[in-house]
């Protein structure tokens, strides 16, 4: 695999999205039968995803071809690495206006959430470039993003808000909330929620070995 791309699993209401992270293009290529078992809860996402493109017009069925790209994932069923048909962001989000779905803003805000999570920043204070953001975080760095993350979920919800744009005025409230969740942690532990550690020089608290650079080797 070329080594701008990264195999990673993000969760979206327990569902897990197999992705692959490219570091130069900087987004995100989801797993499209993931994607439609999430939105849809179907038995077989491979089939739905096949009927799905019969039922496209000539125009949706060629803007989506030249956005799908076939990469190496591993299969939940026998670990097995296959090719499957990935998209971009922008292609999940053309995806999404063919599958009818209760699921579809909510899905749409969690990949606001992710696109969020991309501060560049943020990043330089950790000291990272093109790395997952998410990946180099401490246990609480990811428990306050998985606060706002959940917040924005709920109020989209309880709102029943549609559009990309509405979605991602509620990432910021959902922001809010584990701004507030940080400060009060701050308050009582006396220390900074918010580190310059990343993976190749902060240990996990449930004690796994320390990741040593190989600069220092």
């Amino acid at each position: 695999m070329n080594n701008k791309l990264e195999t990673m699993s993000n969760l979206f209401e327990d569902n897990e999205i197999r992705s692959i992270w490219d570091s130069e293009k900087e987004d995100y290529y989801f797993s499209v039968v993931d994607v439609i078992s999430a939105l849809t809860d179907s038995n077989n996402p491979r089939n739905y995803w096949n009927m799905l493109k019969k039922r496209m017009t000539e125009e949706e069925q060629s803007e989506l071809s030249t956005k799908c790209v076939q990469l190496k994932m591993k299969s939940k069923k026998d670990g097995k690495s296959y090719s499957t048909d990935t998209l971009d962001t922008k292609g999940i989000l053309r995806l999404i206006e063919s599958v009818p779905s209760p699921k579809a803003e909510p899905f749409k805000l969690w990949l606001a959430s992710l696109g969020s999570e991309k501060s560049s920043e943020y990043k330089a204070y950790k000291g990272i470039r093109k790395e997952s953001l998410r990946d180099n975080m401490t246990d609480i760095e990811v428990a306050l993003t998985n606060i706002g993350e959940i917040a924005a979920r709920d109020i989209a919800t309880s709102e029943h808000l549609q559009g990309l744009s509405e979605n991602m005025n509620v990432a910021k409230r959902g922001g809010k909330v584990a701004n507030d969740a940080r400060l009060s942690y701050e308050k009582e532990t006396k220390k900074s929620a918010i580190s310059k550690d990343n993976a190749l020089n902060y240990q996990y608290v449930d004690d796994q070995p320390k990741i040593e650079s190989t600069i220092n080797e």
